[in-house]
């Protein structure tokens, strides 16, 4: 029997020894636990806050195509209508020299008729005299 108590023994005292051991193993599970949940946690702060960017991402692609597409249409538009007054500037321009000639004509015929109204007035004061 002495060898079974010396077992005995020798199994107390290791117990007892290893109980500070398994408390600290304890700690350290809980410890893996939280953080393990912490983890857990973040990764789906990161898993939403990725899906989010994505989004936002995508929004501004869309938003500068649009803007994009909008500044091409704003220069067609502007090329357009720089055409147009451009075409309407050279009407202009023609109308002008037509209505430059048309009152070189009027200034021609306006002499005409001063120098035809000027004999007149001088034949009409020769008549007088003569009477």
């Amino acid at each position: 029997m002495e060898n079974k108590e010396l077992i005995n023994m020798m199994r107390a005292l290791l117990e007892e020894e290893m109980e500070p051991m398994k408390q600290g193993i304890n700690q350290i599970e809980k410890k893996v636990d939280k953080n393990t949940i912490m983890l857990e946690d973040l990764n789906k702060k990161v898993e939403i806050i990725s899906e989010v960017q994505t989004a936002h991402k995508e929004q501004a692609e869309r938003d500068s195509k649009i803007i994009l597409e909008e500044q091409i249409n704003n220069g067609t538009l502007i090329g357009d209508s720089l055409k147009n007054v451009s075409a309407d500037v050279k009407e202009v321009k023609t109308d002008i020299l037509e209505l430059k000639g048309t009152v070189e004509g009027i200034e021609k015929d306006l002499n005409a008729v001063e120098i035809i109204t000027s004999k007149n007035w001088n034949e009409i004061a020769h008549l007088k005299s003569v009477k």
